[in-house]
């Protein structure tokens, strides 16, 4: 048994999800099924959903914690909602971006992608480093008007619900999380 986000959209004719393959025994094992391998899904949990008065939103993901982001941000725009989307997503390098062709080709008005590489290969000319409060700040730029969605490793969530809480003054109200549990 094993915890998973959904990185489908409920306007997509499918369910997906995706994962990051490592060398773990349950990664090994899912890597060796095939196409139609029947699999159980148990109950359905979670707070990282949308709703329909939310107006304006950050998503801010470390590496696969671009999942259930994906998810809501195809639903958001498949559903042509007004809602005013920036994504900052930090990753180690250009290659490891989930998703990063699907995101980089969005051209609606209301949505901005805000990378930021910890480890970026030569010739890369944005952002270096880690989500930070600086980073923040410089792409978000209405920052106590927006909910906050954090997703990725623990140690990620947690630095940075803690810069928005007490450096940024963004109530925990306003602030939803999922942890990466093994990334």
């Amino acid at each position: 048994m094993h915890h998973f986000s959904f990185s489908s959209s409920p306007s997509e004719p499918f369910i997906e999800f995706t994962t990051r393959i490592r060398d773990s025994p349950f990664k090994n094992r899912l890597n060796q099924l095939t196409i139609g391998t029947t699999v159980k899904i148990a109950t359905v949990s979670g707070q990282f959903t949308v709703t329909e008065e939310m107006k304006k939103i950050v998503f801010v993901c470390g590496g696969i914690g671009i999942t259930t982001t994906r998810s809501n941000i195809k639903w958001i725009l498949d559903s042509h909602s007004h809602v005013d989307i920036i994504l900052l997503y930090g990753n180690r390098d250009a290659n490891n971006i989930a998703f990063k062709g699907e995101l980089e080709h969005i051209s609606e008005d209301n949505f901005k992608i805000f990378h930021i590489l910890s480890d970026p290969e030569e010739g890369w000319d944005g952002p270096k480093g880690f989500i930070n409060a600086e980073f923040i700040s410089s792409s978000v730029l209405d920052l106590t008007d927006r909910i906050w969605f954090i997703s990725g490793p623990p140690v990620m969530v947690k630095s940075i619900k803690t810069i928005l809480t007490t450096v940024l003054n963004i109530t925990e109200g306003k602030v939803k999380t999922e942890n990466y549990v093994g990334y």
